[in-house]
């Protein structure tokens, strides 16, 4: 497996600093861990990778040809956790989970099962806002994996979590990456607990120094 970008550029408005410049980068099979400061393009970087964001200019690709701005793409390889989750709110775990896979035909039964490996069995009518944090996580990270993405991007998934939830949802990466050994991981984190997963660990400061970072937030705020 191959998720490559080449040559990107980004920028969110017209005449505004560039947010990524000629970036260029590999991301073979195995888990990814973006790293670096909050501003510094990570989560960027991730929404472009899953074709949320068209580039500036540059182009990324999965697998040298298919485009990851294709529906194909975003519907059946790739899974994305957002850091605010998005879980629907007046949905049901069940349909939240049902909804995110609908095109790869889960099943209830399959939600049965997930719900399960995240501690969460029989609970398939309760809403998100019934959950504590850490499991509304957990279900996040679930509704993410029952599609069995060959693409996983995750961004913060262990943000503001007790050492018990980040446990249990680096025990689910490990496993999704046991049963898919091909698939791409990567993850945008402030958290060293993740590091001893990553087969590869990016300093995402080195392509945005502080100094610049810290200039273009005075401009910013000025």
């Amino acid at each position: 497996m191959k998720l490559e970008c080449k040559s990107l550029n980004f920028r969110y408005e017209k005449n505004t600093p560039l947010v990524l410049d000629s970036f260029s980068a590999t991301y073979d099979s195995g888990v990814h861990l973006l790293k670096g400061y909050s501003g510094c393009g990570k989560s960027t970087l991730l929404k472009l990778l899953a074709g949320y964001l068209p580039p500036s200019s540059g182009e990324v690709t999965f697998e040298g040809e298919c485009a990851v701005a294709s529906q194909a793409y975003r519907a059946s390889l790739m899974s994305f956790l957002f850091q605010q989750l998005n879980l629907l709110p007046l949905a049901s775990l069940k349909d939240n989970l049902l909804l995110s896979s609908s095109l790869n035909r889960a099943s209830t039964q399959d939600v049965e099962y997930w719900l399960d490996k995240i501690g969460l069995a029989g609970q398939l009518n309760k809403r998100p806002s019934e959950l504590s944090g850490g499991q509304q996580q957990r279900v996040a990270i679930a509704r993410a994996l029952i599609k069995k993405p060959r693409v996983l991007l995750l961004d913060e998934p262990t943000s503001g979590l007790d050492d018990l939830n980040t446990e249990a949802i680096k025990q689910l990466i490990r496993e999704y990456r046991e049963e898919d050994k091909e698939s791409i991981c990567i993850i945008s984190t402030h958290d060293s607990r993740l590091s001893d997963l990553a087969d590869s660990i990016y300093d995402f400061n080195r392509y945005l120094p502080i100094e610049e970072r810290l200039e273009q937030m005075v401009k910013r705020t000025s």
